[in-house]
């Protein structure tokens, strides 16, 4: 979970990109670049943080007692409620998680909405080759190693050489082929 959070600290700041002895924030890869102070961004990591923490702790406490609620409630003759309603109140929970969330990560795009942009935005390849260098090839490996995972996770409920499951070799397939994709782009911007 600390880790998770950690990860999400850093994806937030990189969108503040070193210039001279300030920052240029970028909303997205293709966003022109808005000159900021490195207290204010310090401080935009900072409250970035704090507040995800707090959020992440709220949602998780929400959704722990939603469930114990629901499996509370179920026991005895309403056992047939915690089959149904226990998934709906996750989802919401991951839904109401979500929306402050991105209210947090748009923070800067919103105090900084007045300021002119001190850079012009990326082209579509530029941005693309910078979302290459971000991505680490430990992301890539792992998530080619999820794969065969989620094959063998499947294979114990379900014969995959059958009807419909055929589907998720199909699936599983198209990951591989687009994790392989990435992979190749990946190299090719390295080496270029």
């Amino acid at each position: 979970m600390f880790g998770s959070q950690t990860r999400t600290k850093d994806l937030f700041a990189n969108r503040f990109e070193p210039d001279g002895d300030g920052y240029l924030f970028r909303a997205n890869l293709k966003a022109p670049g808005v000159r900021v102070t490195s207290g204010e961004r310090d401080r935009f990591v900072h409250e970035f943080g704090r507040r995800v923490t707090i959020l992440t702790w709220v949602s998780a406490g929400v959704t722990v007692a939603l469930v114990l609620a629901a499996a509370f409630y179920s026991t005895g003759e309403n056992r047939s409620v915690a089959e149904w309603i226990i998934a709906p109140i996750v989802a919401l929970c991951i839904g109401g998680f979500m929306g402050p969330f991105y209210w947090l990560w748009y923070a800067p795009v919103r105090a900084l909405g007045g300021r002119l942009p001190a850079t012009p935005g990326r082209s579509a390849t530029e941005a693309r080759r910078v979302a290459l260098e971000r991505l680490t090839w430990k992301q890539l490996g792992l998530s080619a190693l999820v794969v065969p995972a989620l094959l063998f996770r499947l294979t114990r409920g379900h014969d995959l050489l059958t009807g419909w499951n055929r589907l998720w070799m199909a699936f599983c397939g198209l990951l591989l082929l687009f994790i392989a994709v990435q992979a190749a782009r990946k190299w090719r911007a390295t080496r270029s």
